[in-house]
């Protein structure tokens, strides 16, 4: 097989598939609504517990750097039963997450377009978003390169650049804001242990999708040294744009508590279109999608 593909593009796929954008949208209003501005301190504890993933994942794709790596280290390891469930739940578990997320990008072509959506017209477009993403994928390694080149250079617009500008710019509240839960608790009885322990289980989902870098091991040079280094470099790296822009966002909101009331479903863009302006709600749309 051609290995046409380096490890800076394996790090970028795997960069790329968990998203420091999908990650932030994926867990930011509910973490707060849950443990309010103090749930960011739950990403740095569900970092430190996928670094223990990795380093499993690291050890198993140095030693069998195979596409399909749940399947073949299963197979490998425990036999062929065993590599058959994990391969079949690891698919399902791909399937499902990559629907979910051509699903919520839905919302954002119709903000983009200026247009309200009805839930036919959601489905349509995430299953055209599913098309043309197996289109990109289908015509070979270096397309699908091209693309996730793209898509970094918007996530270096939309997580870096803005994270570091809402921060040090546009900050409204001082870092004692992440000492405060503005009531958040009610929801877990009062309990701001058990809020916690729930926003743990919320922000585990912001870092997801690094064994990616497994699923292009086989077009990879020296892929059983350099596709673990992708997997640690493409989860550090994505952990701290989103820790960066988790803080950046909390601290440049005009009314968290609003959050927490459940009066704003979209922490972000209200950081950022009343930190930028109204004119930048187009164009941040655009570039996040």
């Amino acid at each position: 097989m051609r290995r046409s593909l380096g490890v800076l593009g394996n790090i970028a796929m795997g960069f790329a598939v968990v998203s420091p954008v999908v990650a932030l949208y994926a867990v930011s209003m509910v973490g707060t609504a849950i443990a309010g501005p103090a749930w960011v301190w739950a990403l740095p504890v569900v970092l430190l517990g996928q670094c223990l993933v990795v380093n499993v994942y690291s050890e198993l794709a140095s030693q069998w750097p195979l596409a399909g790596g749940p399947y073949q280290w299963g197979r490998r390891l425990l036999g062929p039963s065993f590599g058959w469930m994990s391969g079949w739940v690891w698919q399902f578990a791909v399937m499902f997450g990559n629907t979910t997320v051509a699903y919520l990008a839905a919302p954002w072509v119709f903000a983009l377009i200026g247009v309200t959506p009805t839930p036919a017209a959601m489905v349509a477009v995430a299953a055209a978003i599913l098309l043309a993403c197996m289109l990109v994928n289908a015509f070979g390694i270096r397309i699908l390169s091209l693309f996730v080149s793209l898509g970094i250079a918007a996530e270096a617009v939309a997580s870096v650049l803005v994270g570091f500008s809402l921060l040090l710019f546009f900050r409204k509240h001082g870092f004692s804001l992440f000492t405060e839960t503005l009531g958040a608790e009610q929801l877990s009885g009062g309990s701001t242990v058990m809020a916690f322990l729930a926003v743990l289980a919320v922000a585990g989902w912001g870092f997801i999708g690094f064994d990616a870098c497994v699923s292009t091991a086989e077009e990879t040079k020296d892929a059983g040294r350099q596709v673990p280094r992708a997997m640690w470099w493409a989860l550090l790296s994505v952990g701290t744009v989103v820790i960066l822009n988790a803080m950046a966002v909390a601290l440049a909101h005009p009314d968290p508590a609003a959050v927490v009331a459940g009066r704003d479903l979209d922490p972000v863009t209200t950081a950022v279109v009343t930190s930028f302006g109204s004119w930048s709600d187009k164009p941040f749309v655009f570039v996040v999608l």
